[in-house]
């Protein structure tokens, strides 16, 4: 709602609470929250250390799942900083791990990171072909919500490579 002072307050509460009581699942949610927060307030290096802190408390526990979410961020925060071939590395590696799990939308939101790290590289039919790919993972998954986010983002690339009547139908 915009009240980020409050927003910061009460995630930091939440996760002391999570650290109290020793629950790492919640404990790993609130960090990556704090770093993704710091990634869309333009922060991303701030981002860093609650995403390696969040997978530090993951991997103290095996048998919790993969933590998609906070890698994601991690690649999202990455990118944002120009370290491209890192982030690109990490959403591969990631993308591995969710075609493992059979996470249809982390699948589809992993490629769509990989579709942004090629348009970041002005390799528009690269970023083109993943948001295909990204749109097969999501209608099986049945994610409009990231199905939107597709069609948003082919219509901008297919606007800025001068090609406005295919822009046209990819929001469709």
């Amino acid at each position: 709602l915009g009240d980020t002072n409050t927003a910061v307050v009460n995630l930091g509460q939440a996760i002391k609470v999570a650290e109290t009581n020793g629950d790492t699942s919640s404990l790993v949610r609130w960090l990556t929250l704090f770093g993704h927060g710091f990634v869309e307030l333009g922060r991303p290096e701030q981002a860093f250390d609650f995403y390696e802190r969040a997978l530090k408390v993951a991997h103290t526990v095996p048998e919790l799942q993969m933590p998609f979410m906070t890698l994601v961020g991690k690649a999202d925060a990455l990118a944002r900083v120009g370290r491209l071939d890192e982030a690109e590395g990490l959403v591969r590696t990631t993308l591995v791990e969710a075609a493992k799990e059979g996470s249809l939308g982390y699948q589809a939101e992993l490629t769509v990171r990989l579709a942004s790290i090629a348009a970041a590289r002005k390799q528009t039919n690269q970023a083109l072909e993943a948001l295909s790919r990204a749109a097969e993972f999501a209608k099986a998954a049945g994610g409009n919500r990231i199905l939107a986010t597709i069609g948003l983002e082919r219509g901008r690339l297919l606007r800025g490579a001068n090609r406005p009547g295919d822009a046209e139908g990819a929001y469709r």
